[in-house]
């Protein structure tokens, strides 16, 4: 199975989806994010339980400075590595480096250890998102980032994606001031949280 990405400098490049639980971001709430947010220059862009890299990838298309991809999973982390050596061969194919980094680490550990809060005090030049879809079952995953990001210093946009009968319900969320907008496609939907 194959996705492509919607729009920016690398629209329609096909990427490899990691086969079994891991699900990615349906291409219709997809699109209504990146139609409302089309310039990410001067952002960085964490693509917090990457998978295919599919958010990330439609970031760095419409212009974010960096982006860091964290992926526990080997299976899926195998195929982000492979989709990420293809876009590098078609599209950075002189540069020595690449505008992203592979975290293969549990996105949870990582916010517990303060290496996101860290590694974001590094980039205080850009305004920072942080798109967080880990699998909706996964409950205390979205209580983490609720007490350790949505309720700390944490400067930038959140992103997170969740749904009605698995996940979280979008009206857990109404209660931070914090919260911009819900898109909504089916019983998926994205939070967006403005963290000033």
């Amino acid at each position: 199975m194959s996705i492509k990405i919607l729009g920016g400098v690398f629209k329609h490049f096909s990427l490899k989806v990691p086969i079994g639980p891991t699900r990615p971001t349906s291409v219709i709430l997809r699109r209504k994010i990146f139609d409302k947010y089309q310039n990410l220059s001067n952002h960085i862009f964490i693509d917090a339980c990457a998978g295919s890299g599919a958010m990330g990838i439609e970031a760095l298309s419409r212009g974010a400075e960096k982006i860091y991809f964290i992926e526990k999973s080997p299976n899926a982390l195998k195929i982000l590595k492979q989709n990420m050596c293809l876009l590098a061969t078609k599209f950075f194919p002189d540069q020595k480096s690449v505008p992203w980094d592979l975290i293969g680490e549990d996105f949870s550990r990582l916010i517990k250890s303060g290496f996101i809060q860290e590694m974001l005090k590094n980039q205080s030049s850009y305004s920072n998102i942080i798109f967080f879809d880990p699998p909706y079952k996964e409950h205390d995953m979205y209580y983490q980032v609720e007490n350790e990001l949505l309720t700390q210093t944490f400067k930038g946009q959140i992103w997170i994606e969740s749904d009605e009968l698995v996940g979280i319900s979008a009206s857990h969320w109404e209660k931070y001031k914090s919260l911009n907008k819900i898109i909504r496609q089916g019983k998926s939907y994205l939070a967006i949280f403005i963290c000033e």
